[in-house]
């Protein structure tokens, strides 16, 4: 693009982004890496569209059917069933508004959420974990295996957590019951601050038509046809790596102690070649996550341990 991505060099330069024939946008060059995010969705992402773009408009995700919609302010009137609710802007770009969840049988807790449509997950920050003991209170949790957690971040940032599932989120009139939130052990992230709150990703977002209108400073919710979704653990006790130019490479990069895939001897390192008779060609790291949630089922493998292959069965069982 001609641009000198050496740091400090940035200020000034300028790239402009083209939505469509007719939408285009200049905005000033900032530079990250994105290589630790690629193994997930399989494929190299080359940067993101944040809110010096977005803000210009009234943005509508619409999860279910994977369509980014750009509305000129100006023009936009809403006249939907669905549930508007006001919103600050953390930090100049991140639409917080206030909410609340519940663990056990406790009462509400009152808490700032903040839209983050770049997060797969929910996070809640490490302020209220602390505050309201919640690695103690939250009993259901994803159990971690030895190994390291992955890097997951840009910039090569590795996030420490605990995934557990709580109670119940409320925002606006929606409650949803039972969800998977991350709860943050960092020290040293964004999510160490009292900033964020609770941080609503993807998990929860997809199962909306949602609108920010950021000259509005409201968003509009719309439940769509996977609000009542359940949200799904981890069955399996595997901790999946992709590898490979391609991202075709599933590598075991840890097993959870006790877990079903440690019970039919699958170790760090085995490579996942086959699963239920199809080869792992056909998938991206994120699918095969999502195969190893379906819990009450049995997945049969072909494994790769060094020079010997293997099959193997894993019957499935929520681990949270």
């Amino acid at each position: 693009m001609g641009l000198d991505p050496r740091p400090g060099a940035g200020t000034g330069q300028v790239a402009t982004v083209g939505f469509a024939d007719n939408l285009t946008v200049p905005i000033r060059a900032v530079f990250a890496s994105f290589a630790g995010l690629y193994a997930v969705p399989g494929r190299r992402i080359y940067g993101d569209v944040g809110a010096n773009i977005l803000k210009n408009f009234v943005v509508k995700f619409d999860y279910e059917n994977e369509v980014l919609t750009l509305f000129d302010p100006k023009q936009f009137h809403y006249s939907g069933d669905g549930t508007t609710i006001p919103f600050v802007l953390e930090a100049g770009y991140d639409p917080q508004f206030e909410g609340e969840f519940t663990v056990g049988d406790g009462p509400p807790i009152p808490a700032k959420f903040t839209i983050d449509t770049g997060a797969g997950g929910t996070i809640v920050s490490v302020p209220l974990v602390k505050e309201h003991d919640l690695l103690k209170r939250v009993t259901q949790q994803v159990p971690l295996p030895p190994s390291k957690p992955l890097v997951d971040g840009v910039n090569g940032l590795v996030y420490e957590s605990i995934t557990g599932r709580i109670t119940s989120i409320t925002f606006g009139k929606y409650t949803l019951d039972k969800p998977l939130v991350a709860l943050s052990r960092d020290s040293g992230t964004i999510f160490a601050t009292e900033a964020l709150g609770i941080n609503l990703g993807g998990n929860i977002l997809r199962r909306f038509n949602l609108f920010i209108d950021y000259p509005g400073n409201r968003i509009i919710l719309e439940p769509n046809s996977h609000f009542h979704d359940p949200f799904l653990a981890d069955a399996s006790g595997l901790v999946l790596t992709a590898k490979g130019s391609d991202f075709k490479t599933f590598e075991v990069h840890g097993v959870v102690a006790g877990s079903p895939a440690d019970e039919c001897g699958i170790k760090e390192g085995d490579i996942i070649t086959s699963i239920d008779g199809e080869s792992t060609d056909r998938y991206a790291l994120f699918q095969i996550q999502d195969l190893f949630k379906q819990a009450g089922t049995q997945r049969r493998l072909t494994i790769r341990r060094g020079e010997q292959i293997l099959a193997v069965s894993i019957n499935l069982r929520a681990l949270a």
